[in-house]
């Protein structure tokens, strides 16, 4: 997780450099004039469109690699390493697959099964491409498409997945969760060219971006940390099995 949450405060820090230079300009128009053949307000809402696009993106990679972690954490166990809740997903996905008659005779041989196996099983049914998430769309966990559009009730479906709490153990912040929607939605708007680059947050200040990002970056700094408690805790296991 060390890496992802780099890479992640990595570009946090581009986005952040480029508010900066916003605010430079907002609180010093004497000093920072532009050409007369340069429209200034659209400079700047360009630059603000532009940062909920990284924004948004950056925490698309956070979440997308979160969640690939936790799987590669998955790949190479057996089913019956796997506590209740999992195991009883991985039985359904052959369940969907299989006759009655014939699960019940090799149900005792696929809990031995290494993940990897029941993939690759999967895959040759449905003929899919090689993601966990096309594997177990047919389950409780089709709210995993790789068509992700990502805000607070996508992030709680993917935590109820992969069964942790999305907050851990702080209560859930309704401010953060509105303002993903809103960014969520910003660009889309952008994106599906439904609203133009230069007024979509115009009317924000440098400081009331500032103030969005920061709120950003710590709701996914905890999820991040969530994440990597689930996985240090092996909280997925049969702590029953050695």
């Amino acid at each position: 997780m060390d890496q992802i949450r780099n890479e992640f405060l990595d570009r946090i820090g581009h986005i952040e450099e480029t508010i900066k230079y916003i605010q430079l300009i907002e609180s010093n128009p004497v000093d920072y004039k532009f050409p007369d053949e340069v429209n200034k307000n659209t400079v700047l809402n360009m630059q603000k469109a532009g940062i909920i696009l990284a924004l948004y993106n950056t925490i698309e990679f956070c979440v997308i690699h979160s969640i690939e972690r936790i799987e590669n954490e998955f790949t190479g166990k057996k089913i019956n390493e796997f506590n209740s809740y999992f195991s009883t997903i991985f039985y359904k996905c052959f369940w969907f697959q299989l006759s009655e008659e014939n699960f019940t005779t090799i149900e005792a041989s696929v809990k031995n099964w290494d993940i990897a196996n029941c993939i690759n099983y999967w895959y040759k049914k449905q003929k899919s491409s090689k993601r966990w998430s096309v594997w177990l769309k047919d389950s409780q966990w089709q709210t995993l498409s790789i068509q992700w559009n990502i805000d607070f009730i996508i992030l709680s479906r993917i935590a109820q997945a992969f069964s942790f709490k999305i907050s851990g153990n702080k209560e859930i912040n309704w401010n953060e969760a509105c303002l993903l929607k809103e960014l969520k939605q910003q660009r889309n708007n952008l994106a599906h060219w439904e609203r133009s680059f230069i007024d979509v947050w115009q009317s924000l200040s440098a400081n009331e971006l500032l103030g969005k990002m920061n709120t950003i970056t710590n709701f996914f700094k905890d999820f991040m940390n969530v994440v990597e408690n689930y996985i240090n805790e092996k909280m997925y296991l049969n702590s029953e099995v050695e």
